[in-house]
């Protein structure tokens, strides 16, 4: 899928592109994400029947870092938030299903 949005800091328009994937976090940090320079927004969105833990740019570890709840809870990341740097995720039990969507700048 491709949009357009409208940059704060710049004029015209800037090509996106929208991917959408579920990955599962395992009891031990799982990458959910590489870090990419172009990524403007990331939706993280648990999708399973326990917590996930998330850590923006190092490795997640349980109880600590964004805490995403249990069955249908959202955690919306930026640019400002983090959303380029490596995204990884943790569980207690493993094998848990972390719903992604990534929005990446891929040019004018």
């Amino acid at each position: 899928m491709t949009a357009y949005l409208q940059p704060r800091r710049r004029q015209g328009r800037v090509k996106v592109t929208t991917a959408i994937d579920t990955v599962s976090v395992l009891n031990t940090t799982t990458v959910v994400l590489a870090e990419d320079s172009g990524r403007e927004v990331v939706f993280l969105s648990n999708i399973a029947d326990e917590r996930i833990d998330v850590g923006i740019g190092t490795a997640a570890v349980a109880n600590k870092g964004i805490g995403i709840a249990k069955t249908d809870g959202v955690q919306k990341l930026t640019r400002e938030d983090g959303a380029m740097l490596a995204i990884n995720a943790i569980c207690a039990s493993g094998t848990k299903n972390l719903m992604v969507q990534s929005i990446t700048r891929t040019g004018a």
